[in-house]
């Protein structure tokens, strides 16, 4: 009676052993989430343009099934826009235009480098609200 109620113990420890070091939550690799996009042209020629959750741009003609990408953004940050003239039958990608969140847009002109265009915010409106000295230093003390 000792010896299986030794056995059993030993059973239970070895189960608490495996689960403590090696057990993990269940999860997969899903690849291909777009976290923004555009749709530009016709029904003819349609193209589809997106920006993964990594930043990188895809490409891709909907009525040839023609696909670019990844790109690499020309800065780091949040794309909010993008639009692109489509792939060509090479797979090469025609002009590309992307907004930041920062108001920041470039243009990708048939390839590398990417040209910086304008901010669309640079004539937005200036807060014009006087601030304390106190509140001046404790924003420098940051």
């Amino acid at each position: 009676m000792a010896k299986k109620f030794f056995y059993v113990c030993a059973g239970v420890l070895a189960l608490a052993l495996a689960i403590q070091l090696g057990a993990r939550v269940a999860s997969g690799q899903a690849g291909g989430m777009l976290v923004t996009g555009g749709l530009a042209g016709t029904r003819g020629a349609l193209s589809a343009s997106g920006v993964d959750a990594s930043g990188n741009i895809w490409l891709g003609n909907i009525s040839g099934g023609i696909t670019a990408g990844p790109i690499a953004p020309p800065k780091p940050g949040r794309i909010v826009a993008v639009e692109t003239n489509g792939v060509s039958n090479g797979g090469q990608p025609g002009e590309i235009v992307v907004l930041y969140e920062d108001g920041d847009v470039y243009l990708w002109a048939a390839g590398p480098p990417w040209l910086f265009m304008t901010n669309i915010l640079s004539n937005s409106p200036v807060s014009a609200t006087q601030k304390s000295w106190g509140k001046v230093k404790a924003d420098y003390r940051k």
